[in-house]
């Protein structure tokens, strides 16, 4: 989903969270549906463009991921925190994987439904920020 800025938007600088990747500690991507019992990872994929980034190297970006519940359990919430990494000649554009990752521990999230979001803010610059959601998820339990 789109940032503030959004793509297009300016010359200047803009954002866009282009995916998240969920996967439990059997390596299997994992979007939909995640064992309670096993670690879970997650990442977001955010891209930043524009003639300014050079000079926004070093600051703080925050990653949020947001376990919100649809049945009768706790939220959850992980975050990630890291720096740009902006200056010339080659500035990172896109950041994935370690960049924004998060490890869950097994059983930190319940058994339930849950609705996915991750976002990336930027604490120096309230303003500049990227969303985007996943479908519902289930946390299952694995019967013996």
């Amino acid at each position: 989903m789109t940032g503030q800025p959004e793509p297009g938007s300016n010359i200047a600088f803009v954002i866009d969270a282009t995916a998240v990747h969920v996967t439990d500690n059997d390596g299997i991507p994992s979007k939909y549906v995640l064992d309670a019992d096993k670690q879970i990872r997650m990442n977001l994929v955010f891209e930043i463009d524009g003639l300014v980034i050079p000079s926004m190297d070093g600051q703080k970006y925050r990653v949020t991921y947001a376990l919100a519940p649809l049945t009768d359990t706790p939220p959850y919430k992980a975050v990630h925190e890291g720096n740009l990494r902006t200056a010339l000649p080659s500035p990172t554009k896109v950041y994935k994987e370690a960049d924004t990752e998060v490890k869950i521990p097994a059983g930190a999230v319940k058994p339930g439904l849950y609705q996915l979001s991750a976002f990336v803010q930027f604490p120096k610059n309230p303003g500049i920020a990227a969303f985007t959601t996943l479908p519902v998820i289930e946390v299952i339990e694995e019967q013996p």
